[in-house]
This record gives C-alpha cells, structure tokens and sequence, in this order.
C-alpha cells in the first residue's frame, strides 16, 4: 500500500506538474544531456521524449537491484504506471524506465552495515557509456564493470 500511496499521490503527480517546466527548459537551453533525479521522473521522461541522452542521480542504490523479482504483479503495475505517465506527458512509444537512464545512472555513497563506504554503483550491474560519435577512434560502447 505504501509503494502505491508513493507512485499514485506523489511521483506521478510530481512528473506531471514538472512536465511542463523541465520541456520549456529543454526547449529554451537545448542541452546536449539532461542530469535527473530518479525520483523526478519528469527529467527521464522529458529527455527521451525530445531524444536528448540523460543522466539519472539516484541518492541510493536501493533499487539497482530487482527489488520486484520476487513480486511480479506490483512489477506489471509499476510498468503500468510508468507507461501510463509516458503517454500523457512523454513519448507515448518510449520503452525506457525514467528511474535508470541507459546513458548513465550515478548514485551518492552508500555505507556498509560494518560503517565502511562503498561506491553503490558497485551494485551488481554494469552500465555501459555510449561512445561519443564526434571523438575519434570510438567504434564501440565502454562497459564500466560494477566497482568492489
């Protein structure tokens, strides 16, 4: 119940009130890529929506791991959702999740119950960097291996 209360009462209705501001921006500045909070869902949305490559700031890694593997009807509600929101304010033929941008998802510290700090994007997941197609010599995505 907690998990709808935060999808149905406040991101989805934060994308959609965000919606319009962040494309007015996207539209006034015409950035190469877009930094989003995985949690404004707005950002992810708006940027793949205008095909522009984004960056998403996750403030733990609490979900870069299938969190829902184990409950496959709230993970079909939850793709529900996120479909739903795309096409009202998105990009209605979109696939990508607006949480985990495929460019890049980049999280803040996380600590080990022992105290220690560790990178969470030592997460079990590699990310891959698309090249850039203006530099020379780049022929083929970079994987960046999760990080001990």
């Amino acid at each position: 119940m907690q998990l709808k209360f935060l999808w149905e009462l406040f991101l989805v209705p934060l994308a959609e009130e965000m919606a319009p501001g962040v494309r007015a921006a996207l539209d006034a500045f015409g950035p190469d890529a877009v930094g989003a909070d995985q949690q404004a869902l707005a950002g992810g949305v708006m940027a793949e929506r205008l095909g522009v490559p984004w960056a998403t700031s996750a403030s733990t890694s609490a979900e870069f791991t299938d969190v829902l593997a184990g409950m496959p009807r709230v993970a079909d509600w939850l793709d529900g959702v996120l479909r739903d929101l795309r096409s009202r304010i998105g990009d209605p033929s979109g696939t990508a999740d607006p949480r985990f941008s495929l460019h890049l998802v980049r999280s803040s510290w996380d600590r080990t119950p022992d105290g220690t700090g560790r990178s969470a994007m030592s997460a079990p997941r590699s990310w891959t960097v698309p090249p850039d197609p203006t530099s020379p010599g780049t022929d083929s995505t970079t994987p960046i291996p999760a990080s001990s």
